[in-house]
């Protein structure tokens, strides 16, 4: 009401200046162009501040006046900045040369306070961050329509597909803004139907689509429509890449349950027939044999023609033959020829090979405590004068952001908007390649930005098979021994910059208790050979018997390129037994007391992965060889063959991938030379987390009273498959494990095998780091009589 009295108020005021005039009409507001602007003032203007409105115009005090310019800052004031809901302007003239301008404005009510009714799925502050109307700030419609779009389309991508939103200003108080949000059900998708698929199954279509599947184990997942629009537009692609270029695809039918809350959708398909593979020839490669290079493409005569399938697949396959070469500005195009007639495809590949390219400067920046050394020696064989490698520089990316020393924040973030949603994309800022004055020569910028690498961590967690255990842990990655702070200023980043790692380590547990340190130097003396040292006390209070081992590992490894490594491990070591109960095994009796260890082994990795921490893709195979017998109280041979395979069989459109996963285990250990037998404490058990899941732990193999004997034949397989479920916080897996363990390869036990199946959950907890923890619920298929079994089983696990 009073923003109507205040119009009112100017219009007389406008009205009575117009009839001071002596009666005459305003001079055309064009007659004053050219004059000087001697005054502007606004009229209604009440909580704008005048001086603040003037700095948001064009037209200035002292500067000729432009009508062209003047009417664009009235449009400007109303429709851009939205400060006043009406505006217009008066001029009068000043002098002979001079005007004054009087600009005539309504104001827009001022936002005092923003109320949302009907929220339960969002809070307050949530709702706020999406809007454009700030308490504070002025009243607008354009805004408010916005405002509630943008409350809505956050509400249906989420699933809420009956949502309804609406905002009120109520007569008698401008400014309060009542946003009111009737939610309605949360909508899942509880079933995706596909008629007249004859090519591909369900499952190869439901990871052509993005953002439509159905309801999984634990997650439902959400119906948008707009995404399910979007995919049907992706799916109708999937198979035009795939050789149906004539394919249609349409939802043909959409239906609710009855409380709304599952979707069941009906997709059509309408294939048609694929095109064909007549002929394919290669344009403009020279470095290759085309005869050779065309033989092991996937894409071949008479196959479907998939341009975003095998053919793509081949493409790069090609694309990196050649930045193996050196070659990084190769250029692969697909320019097959759309048929008109007939459904058979000449196949033309356009390659444009460029000049191979050598490494100019390697520059490092930003690493205030690494040394240049310790990150030259992750960039592997990019050094000046080299031949430039972009697979090689892609693996130096992988290295430099698995060390974890630098902040993952200086990547790049490019914001992307991709039908209706915003993603972010990582352009990487670690290594990049900088033209220089010569074609065939790129420099390589190495860009970083160190973050804190020591850490104190507390934590407490159960083990099925340790029970409840806690602990405090110092880590400090990127060590260096001889970085002694130069100040009290400098004690938080001193130690810094060696690429080596310290940790300090205490676990107290009801059943195990231990203690240790480790240290390890990667490249001693700037070398290929890496050096570790580990010295523990391990305090374990067994099944009828409590065991004590306190020692130190020593090792001496070296590298042999990328995936072998060999090492030598000195391990001396005392074990002690003692509180031996009556009805355990002789073989523990046997061994009371204290014995001292004094072995040396022997061992060879070799490794291909995308990702030693957690791999989704490769090969790692452990081979290891330890005699025990230098010096010491007992004497062994020990042999260990330890196998792991990676495979990815699907990767959604977030990454995440599903992956089929076996490791493998052979193991024997051998009395030796005066020793008549093996000791407990140094024999193989099975079942539990680790090995035979649906087993108990240390509950499979020779007992005695129930109390396990150990073997010294060990065989174990396991068969994962890993499917992400939520995000990259909760995956599912389904497993298979089998083994065997016997006192010797003569044993009957030998054969005697064990089967379990089942099921578990991997959930990565904040404060246990990246390491998720695994509850697996295993079924014995086959078992031995005196087996014990454990449905259950929980721990830490390596593998997401």
């Amino acid at each position: 009401m009073r923003a109507v009295i205040r119009a009112g108020l100017i219009l007389l005021w406008a009205s009575a200046a117009l009839l001071a005039q002596d009666g005459d009409k305003p001079p055309r507001q064009e007659s004053f162009d050219g004059k000087i602007v001697r005054e502007i003032e606004f009229i209604g203007a009440e909580l704008a501040s005048p001086d603040s409105v003037r700095a948001q115009i064009k037209t200035k005090i002292g500067q000729p006046l432009d009508s062209e310019v003047l009417n664009s800052d009235l449009k400007r004031l109303t429709e851009e900045l939205r400060l006043f809901s009406t505006a217009s302007t008066r001029l009068i003239p000043r002098g002979d040369d001079g005007v004054k301008i009087s600009f005539f404005v309504t104001e827009n009510p001022r936002v005092e306070v923003v109320i949302f009714l009907g929220n339960e799925e969002y809070d307050r502050k949530t709702l706020l961050e999406l809007i454009g109307t700030r308490e504070g700030g002025l009243v607008d419609e354009i805004t408010l329509q916005l405002d509630v779009t943008a409350i809505r389309e956050k509400y249906l991508a989420d699933g809420f597909h009956f949502v309804q939103v609406k905002y009120e200003r109520p007569e008698d108080q401008f400014t309060t803004i009542v946003f009111r949000i009737t939610e309605g059900p949360e909508v899942s998708i509880e079933d995706v139907s596909f008629r007249g698929n004859l090519t591909f199954d369900k499952g190869e279509l439901l990871e052509a689509m993005p953002f439509t599947d159905e309801a999984g184990f634990l997650f439902g997942h959400p119906y948008s429509e707009k995404d399910v629009i979007a995919d049907l537009v992706t799916l109708q692609q999937f198979y035009k890449g795939r050789g149906f270029l004539d394919a249609r695809v349409a939802l043909e039918d959409r239906q609710f349950s009855a409380d709304k809350e599952e979707a069941y959708l009906t997709i059509r398909i309408d294939e048609g027939e694929p095109y064909l593979i007549r002929s394919i020839r290669i344009e403009g490669m020279q470095r290759f044999d085309e005869a050779e290079t065309l033989a092991a493409f996937a894409s071949q005569v008479g196959q479907r023609y998939e341009a975003y399938g095998d053919l793509a697949q081949d493409i790069r396959r090609l694309e990196s033959s050649y930045y193996d070469e050196s070659f990084i500005n190769v250029d692969i195009k697909d320019v097959t020829p759309i048929p008109f007639e007939g459904r058979e495809m000449d196949v033309v590949l356009k390659v444009v090979e460029g000049n191979p390219v050598k490494v100019g400067r390697v520059e490092i920046r930003g690493n205030t405590e690494t040394r240049d050394k310790v990150i030259r020696r992750l960039l592997e064989d990019l050094a000046p004068g080299s031949p430039l490698n972009l697979n090689t520089l892609q693996r130096a990316k992988r290295r430099l952001r698995s060390t974890q020393y630098f902040q993952p924040e200086t990547l790049e973030v490019l914001r992307l908007d991709i039908r209706d949603r915003e993603y972010e994309a990582y352009r990487d800022a670690f290594l990049r390649v900088e033209d220089t004055a010569r074609d065939d020569v790129k420099d390589i910028i190495v860009e970083l930005e160190e973050k804190e690498t020591g850490s104190i961590r507390f934590a407490a967690g159960v083990n099925s098979n340790t029970g409840l255990v806690g602990a405090i842990v110092y880590r400090k990655e990127n060590f260096d021994p001889f970085d002694f702070p130069t100040g009290f200023d400098d004690i938080l980043d001193a130690f810094t910059g060696g690429g080596q790692t310290l940790e300090l380590a205490f676990y107290p547990g009801f059943i195990e208790t231990q203690f240790q340190i480790t240290y390890l130097h990667p490249f001693i003396f700037d070398s290929d050979y890496e050096f570790s040292f580990n010295g523990f006390r391990r305090i374990r209070f067994r099944e009828g018997w409590d065991e004590t081992r306190t020692g130190m590992i020593l090792g001496l490894g070296k590298r042999f390129g990328r995936n072998i490594t060999l090492t030598a491990r000195y391990r001396l070591e005392n074990v002690e037994v003692d509180d031996i109960d009556s009805d355990v095994g002789q073989i523990v009796f046997d061994y009371e007391g204290a014995r001292l260890i004094s072995s040396l082994s022997l061992s060879a990795t070799i490794a291909d992965l995308d990702n030693f921490g957690s791999p989704t893709e490769g090969y790692r195979l452990y081979l290891t060889y330890e005699y025990a017998g230098l010096g010491g109280d007992i004497t062994f041979n020990r042999t260990r063959v330890d196998a792991e395979y990676y495979l990815t069989i699907a990767e959604d459109a977030d990454g995440h991938r599903q992956v089929l996963w076996f490791d493998g285990t052979f193991a024997w250990v051998k009395e030796a030379g005066s020793s008549d037998d093996v000791p407990i404490y140094e024999r193989y058990f099975a079942g539990g987390q680790s090995s035979l899941r649906g087993f108990a732990f240390r509950g499979v193999g020779p007992m005695t009273n129930n109390n396990p004997d150990g073997g010294k034949v060990l065989i174990l397989g396991s068969l994962n498959y890993i499917v992400p479920l939520y995000e990259d916080t909760v995956a599912g897996v389904l497993f298979a494990d089998a083994g065997t363990l016997a006192t010797d390869f003569d044993s009957g036990d030998l054969g005697d095998f064990r089967l379990s199946i089942g099921f578990g959950i991997r959930l990565k907890v904040p404060f246990l780091g990246e390491t998720p923890f695994a509850i697996d619920f295993g079924f014995p298929v086959l078992k031995q009589r005196d087996d014990e079994t454990q449905i259950i089983s929980f721990s830490l696990s390596r593998q997401f």
